[in-house]
């Protein structure tokens, strides 16, 4: 009745190498994932950081995109509202619509193309659009699709990621740097609804962390359970 005393342990020398080299690789697997985490997280709690630094002019030209990305800036120029573009979909508690983008020609010359928020078409109409020369506050971004955004098609005015230059062009706006600002703060009942800062960085190397180590531990109980014979009587 004990299994022990029924079964033995007899692996072959092929099959134990062959379980060493699977457990080799899984489990490098599983520490490579380890190690992307650490390095992610560390990177978001870097911008965490660059979010709570007081706002600053942006400058004509950002020398180092990779040190201005989701830095609080200000800047001040003029709304080009006949040019707006809608981007999407994108959805706000549940319900679907888009994210506003506007030109904003720069009082110090230049085009860029500011993330206003969300809206849905229902309050298309109601969208606060302000006349005249204004100081706006934003959070720069350098979006970019993921693998499975449809490919932006600027004939027929579809826009499903913010590629800043393209709808440059297609406004005839000329040139436009490849960021974006997005309004960091919201207003009760004002829409586009502004503060919608989106982060450009999956985050899910725990989960495959996870899985390579438990496919590391599975591959070691097939390798023992194959390994073992059942005792002549």
């Amino acid at each position: 009745m004990l299994w022990p005393m029924q079964w033995r342990f007899h692996p072959t020398v092929g099959g134990t190498v062959f379980a060493l080299v699977v457990l080799a690789v899984l489990t490098g697997l599983g520490t490579w994932q380890m190690k992307r985490l650490a390095w992610k997280e560390s990177l978001l709690t870097a911008i965490d950081m660059r979010l709570k630094i007081a706002p600053t002019p942006l400058p004509a030209e950002l020398s180092d995109d990779g040190a201005w990305e989701y830095r609080r800036v200000t800047l001040t120029g003029v709304y080009l509202h006949d040019h707006e573009f809608k981007v999407g979909p994108r959805t706000h508690n549940g319900q679907a619509g888009y994210h506003l983008i506007t030109p904003l020609r720069r009082a110090a010359g230049g085009i860029v193309m500011i993330d206003r928020g969300w809206i849905d078409d229902a309050h298309l109409s109601q969208a606060e659009r302000p006349a005249g020369l204004i100081q706006i506050e934003g959070v720069v971004t350098f979006p970019k699709p993921s693998r499975f955004t449809p490919m932006n098609d600027a004939g027929k005015n579809a826009w499903y990621w913010t590629d800043a230059p393209a709808m440059a062009r297609a406004a005839d706006l000329g040139n436009a740097p490849p960021f974006v600002v997005t309004i960091a703060s919201a207003r009760a009942g004002v829409y586009p609804v502004g503060g919608k800062v989106e982060l450009n960085i999956r985050n899910d190397h725990r989960a495959y962390m996870y899985f390579w180590y438990a496919m590391a531990a599975l591959s070691q109980i097939i390798f023992i359970l194959a390994a073992c014979r059942k005792k002549e009587s």
